[in-house]
């Protein structure tokens, strides 16, 4: 992880392995940065602080995150006889699920280091209302309602979640907010950071949500002839379903090309902070710009879809 230093400009000493930055012009070291880029300082807080005091084996940071989930379900169910001949059942559950940041969703969406990560909340509840009517001796009609919904709402969380609204406002992107699914989000930069980071992809899944809500109405009627039982019924169902269907971050600039093979990409942390994010005059192009970089070499963005 970059020290305390280097996140504030200071490269006199490298930490991680990093290779020590030099002026690609005139192969003159580099040891301080005069005005550092706003927003490259707010990127590499998206990592944290070394906290071991000598580095094993290039790393300088280890961390066992403890995570919880917590659960509880209420569980309701009343009957009641109207008459001898009708009875009505009604039926309420809901269940809470929190697993707030750190999370334990190790899939997509969200990198390893715990200063901004998603906060998973998933509520759900079922509504059931019923009545039976017997209608003579042979003949019983059975109506009912049922609703049921699940929601995943995962919010911003973390040990510093006050950074994605400055990573947001400090990273502006092409398109306006006014027409973007979700209003605040970090930027992507695939590959991470070099050896800042071990080449983990920074990015972040929320803020991010789903709902399902489902709706059915039933009738059936039974009629006992015998030996023989028939039935005939009407069912009427309705569900749907509203889901993002990428993490927050897709709505944000990203890049990528901090590994590649072009030279400049030796020193990440010193580029991102220099001139970092140095968008066109329409801002079509996020890149790394390093003193002296060549225009066909800038790892452009490749992505940013939004909702209209």
């Amino acid at each position: 992880m970059p020290t305390a230093a280097e996140r504030s400009g200071d490269f006199t000493t490298v930490s991680c392995g990093a290779t020590p930055p030099v002026d690609p012009v005139t192969g003159a070291r580099i040891t301080k940065i005069a005005n550092p880029s706003p927003a490259g300082l707010l990127i590499a807080q998206m990592l944290p602080l070394p906290n071991l005091a000598s580095a094993i084996n290039g790393k300088n940071w280890v961390q066992s995150v403890g995570a919880k989930i917590d659960w509880r379900q209420e569980n309701f169910r009343a009957d009641y006889n109207l008459t001898n001949a009708h009875q009505v059942m009604f039926r309420y559950t809901q269940d809470h699920w929190d697993n707030p940041a750190p999370n334990l969703q190790g899939f997509w969406g969200d990198d390893p280091f715990p200063v901004i990560e998603g906060a998973w909340v998933q509520p759900s509840k079922q509504i059931v209302g019923k009545m039976t009517s017997s209608l003579g001796s042979t003949l019983v009609n059975d109506v009912a309602f049922a609703y049921s919904n699940n929601r995943i709402n995962v919010a911003v969380g973390g040990t510093d979640p006050g950074l994605e609204d400055k990573l947001t406002a400090a990273i502006p992107p092409v398109f306006p907010e006014n027409i973007k699914n979700k209003h605040i989000g970090q930027p992507t930069i695939w590959g991470g950071l070099g050896p800042y980071g071990d080449g983990q992809t920074l990015w972040g899944i929320a803020p991010w949500s789903n709902n399902h809500d489902i709706y059915t109405v039933r009738d059936d009627l039974s009629k006992i002839k015998g030996s023989h039982a028939f039935k005939v019924g009407a069912f009427f169902g309705w569900d749907g379903k509203n889901e993002d269907s990428g993490f927050a971050g897709q709505e944000r600039p990203q890049w990528g090309g901090i590994q590649t093979g072009d030279t400049r990409t030796r020193w990440p942390m010193f580029s991102i902070q220099r001139r970092c994010l140095a968008w066109a005059s329409h801002r079509r192009m996020c890149a790394l710009n390093f003193v002296g970089a060549i225009t066909k070499h800038m790892p452009a963005i490749h992505g940013e879809p939004v909702r209209i």
